[in-house]
Formats: C-alpha cells, structure tokens, sequence
C-alpha cells in the first residue's frame, strides 16, 4: 500500500487490480465471528472502503468506547492509522477495501 495517492500511470497498463502498472490494490479483510461481534484492526493506510449488509467500521476516539464511523451498506474514503479503526461483523464478512498500488520500490531518483 502507497502512503500516498499519487502514482505514475504507464500507457497501456494493465487495469486490473494487483497487477504491475494498475492504479488499484485490493486490501479486502475478512472477518470470521461464527456470529459473534469481532473488531479486526485495519492496517494503516488510506482506502476506499464499501461496507456490506452485515459489516461496519468503528473507530476508537479516545473516549474509551468505539463509535461507528461507517454503517453498514456504504461506501466512503477511509484514513486508518492502524490501531483504533476497526472492521466489524455479526457474521462472517468481508470488508471490500482498495488502495492504490504501491508498486517497486524506486531504486534512484531521474535526473534531466
């Protein structure tokens, strides 16, 4: 996962996701309850995050108590700082999250 948004687009890269040269990266998490509430913690990062029927994400605002911060059934931009956001779910889900790629690690800097 990149720690920013910008990314260099190759001309006729491919566009599917988790691929060399495509823009997004799949950052799914999946949460097994066997029906019981699970907080699972989202990795840092930014993502955009679509919640299905039976998952939410709460988030630790440093009053002690987690609050939700998206509801179930919705989508939103996401920022993660990787300790107080959490997935959550009655049953087994998937939260669906995207990133963008992060691709190779640049190895030098280009010089003109």
């Amino acid at each position: 996962m990149s720690l920013a948004l910008n990314k260099i687009l190759l001309a006729g890269s491919n566009s599917t996701t988790n691929t060399a040269g495509a823009y997004w990266q799949n950052a799914n998490i999946t949460v097994n309850t066997a029906g019981a509430n699970a907080n699972i913690v989202i990795p840092a990062g930014t993502y955009y995050a679509n919640t299905p029927a039976n998952c939410t994400v709460l988030g630790n605002l440093g009053g002690g108590s987690n609050v939700t911060i998206v509801a179930a059934n919705s989508a939103t931009l996401l920022v993660s700082d990787g300790v107080n956001m959490y997935a959550n779910t009655t049953t087994n889900g998937t939260l669906v999250l995207v990133t963008v790629n992060g691709g190779q690690a640049a190895s030098g800097t280009f010089t003109s």
